[in-house]
C-alpha cells in the first residue's frame, strides 16, 4: 500500500491510464526485443518461422500474443488518455510543450504500428505497404518516383522488407 502510494499518489481511474500506457509500451518494447531476436527479413519465411517460434520456443506464443494485443491495448489506452485530458480541459491551463510532446510521440507510435504491420507479410501488409506509398507519393505532389527510395516498388519484397524491418527495430528506441 506504501509503495503503491508512493509510485501513484493519484491512484484514481483516470490517473492510472497514462501510467498503464507507459507500462504497455516498455511491455510492447520488451516482447518486441525477444521477437526480433527469432526473425530473420525473409517474407516467404515469416509464417514458418512463426510457427517454428511457437513450437521450439518456451513461451513463444505468449510473446508473441503480447506483442500483437499490445497494439491494442495501447492504442485504446491512448485514446483513453486523450479523451481524459480534453474532458479535464486540460489544454487551457497547462503549457503547450506537453500537448504538442503528446502529439509527437502519438505519430511516432502510428508510425511504428505502420513498420509492424508490414512485417506480417501477409495480404494485409502489402496492401497497408501501397496505401502508404501512394499517400506518400500525393504528398510530394507524384512528383516521378519520389517514392522509390522508401517504397521500392509499392509492393512487398525483400528488399522492402529489410529497410521496414529495421526502421521497425530502431524507431521504438527512439520512441522511447
Amino acid at each position: 500500500s506504501f509503495l503503491n502510494t508512493l509510485i501513484l499518489p493519484f491512484q484514481t481511474l483516470s490517473s492510472i491510464i497514462g501510467f498503464s500506457l507507459f507500462l504497455s509500451i516498455l511491455l510492447q518494447v520488451l516482447s518486441g526485443f525477444f521477437l526480433g531476436w527469432y526473425y530473420i527479413p525473409e517474407p516467404a519465411l515469416v509464417s514458418e518461422l512463426r510457427e517454428e517460434m511457437f513450437e521450439d520456443t518456451k513461451f513463444g506464443y505468449e510473446v508473441y500474443n503480447l506483442h500483437v494485443r499490445g497494439v491494442d491495448v495501447i492504442f485504446l489506452l491512448s485514446y483513453f488518455h486523450i479523451l481524459k485530458k480534453i474532458f479535464l480541459k486540460n489544454y487551457v491551463s497547462s503549457d503547450s510543450d506537453g500537448w504538442a510532446l503528446g502529439g509527437y510521440a502519438f505519430f511516432w507510435y502510428h508510425y511504428i504500428v505502420f513498420l509492424g504491420i508490414c512485417l506480417s507479410a501477409n495480404h494485409l501488409s502489402d496492401l497497408t505497404l501501397t496505401i502508404a506509398a501512394n499517400i506518400y507519393w500525393s504528398l510530394v505532389n507524384n512528383t516521378h518516383k519520389t517514392y522509390y527510395f522508401i517504397f521500392t516498388n509499392k509492393h512487398l519484397n525483400s528488399d522492402e522488407l529489410m529497410r521496414l524491418m529495421l526502421l521497425h527495430y530502431i524507431t521504438p528506441w527512439y520512441y522511447i
